[in-house]
């Protein structure tokens, strides 16, 4: 909401409607409440930087490496202190307050900030990355993060897989098999019964036609 509020205030300062004192009030709810959401984001990453370049890893065949970086819009300090956090997304917004008033609209927040992954810590992978590879990642992130939830809420979720095996090649498909058997009720869909073959533990299957879910 200080976020929503924000940018209507500084809509209407651009047209000269509305005075600085209103917004200094929703800029401040905003940078408490914006801050909180970065160190939050950046404790998780913390705690599954490690998992997610494990399980690329298997699945790579220890071939490729990723990393997680958080970039964020302004100038913030790479650190988990709250107050450091909230000094820099100010000094970040007084830089950025001249254009901020000029567009209507904020320009630093998290709700301007991304997530980065660089495979083998040189490039960008939603950049240079393969399918496979960027599948890959994505699936190591889910499981980096079926790890993160039962460490957190002691059990572990239901995992949603769908149509996973389709830009993998053999290697990758082996491992991935090999790491589903772990511990994690898991619902996959596929058009490829034969690779589900490799699954070990109680498994049962379901085809779909015409709309119709039967037992198989």
């Amino acid at each position: 909401r200080a976020l929503y509020q924000r940018n209507a205030l500084l809509k209407k300062l651009r047209e000269g409607r509305r005075d600085l004192n209103e917004l200094e009030v929703w800029t401040n709810r905003m940078v408490e409440e914006g801050s909180r959401v970065v160190l939050y984001r950046r404790q998780t990453m913390e705690e599954i930087g490690a998992s997610l370049n494990h399980y690329h890893q298997l699945m790579s065949n220890e071939q490729e490496t990723l990393h997680c970086l958080y970039k964020g819009s302004g100038s913030l300090p790479d650190t988990l202190d709250l107050t450091a956090i909230q000094e820099g997304f100010w000094r970040s917004l007084r830089r950025r307050s001249d254009d901020e008033r000029r567009r209507g609209y904020t320009l630093v927040g998290p709700h301007r900030d991304d997530l980065q992954i660089q495979m083998n810590q040189r490039w960008e992978l939603r950049v240079y990355g393969s399918q496979g590879q960027q599948r890959t990642a994505a699936l190591a992130l889910k499981l980096a993060m079926v790890d993160l939830i039962e460490k957190t809420q002691g059990k572990a979720p239901l995992l949603l897989l769908d149509d996973v095996f389709s830009e993998f090649d053999s290697d990758r498909k082996q491992e991935l098999l090999r790491l589903l058997t772990v511990g994690t009720q898991t619902v996959i869909s596929t058009t490829e019964l034969k690779t589900t073959a490799a699954l070990a533990g109680p498994l049962k299957l379901f085809s779909v036609a015409s709309g119709v879910i039967s037992a198989e």
